[in-house]
């Protein structure tokens, strides 16, 4: 699946999800070799299920994640990539560390946030935010 981008002289090219470019580049909303959603289907939904999961840890504005958010929201804006939602997933991810932990014992429960937040960097947020709120929940 790869992403369509367009610059404002028209031209466009293809990114995978997650994938950074200039901030001259924006998102038309086309999704090549996809499931026949748009980027902003995709997305809506990858947001509602961050917010869901987001109530469900009760750590909005107080985790580790956070902190990281808060530090590196400066970085992000000169590069570009305001409200991107793999950082979203992965900040969640790191704030969920802590509940992964007690469930699955320290060691199991930090290699599974791990695994998610490395694959955020080459799949589709919304399917990862399922993925975690199944490992929440389970």
């Amino acid at each position: 699946m790869k992403i369509e981008i367009c610059r404002s002289d028209g031209a466009t090219r293809l990114v995978l999800p997650g994938e950074n470019f200039d901030s001259e580049w924006q998102p038309t909303g086309k999704i090549i070799n996809g499931k026949g959603t748009t980027l902003v289907e995709e997305d809506r939904e990858a947001r509602a299920m961050l917010d869901e999961i987001e109530r469900e840890l009760a750590t909005e504005g107080r985790g580790p994640g956070d902190w990281i958010k808060y530090f590196a929201k400066p970085v992000a804006l000169l590069l570009g990539k305001e409200n991107c939602v793999s950082c979203e997933f992965r900040r969640v991810c790191i704030n969920a560390v802590k509940t992964l932990c007690a469930k699955y014992g320290k060691a199991e429960g930090k290699r599974k946030a791990k695994k998610l937040i490395v694959r955020s960097f080459s799949e589709p947020p919304e399917a990862l935010f399922r993925e975690l709120k199944d490992l929440l929940e389970s």
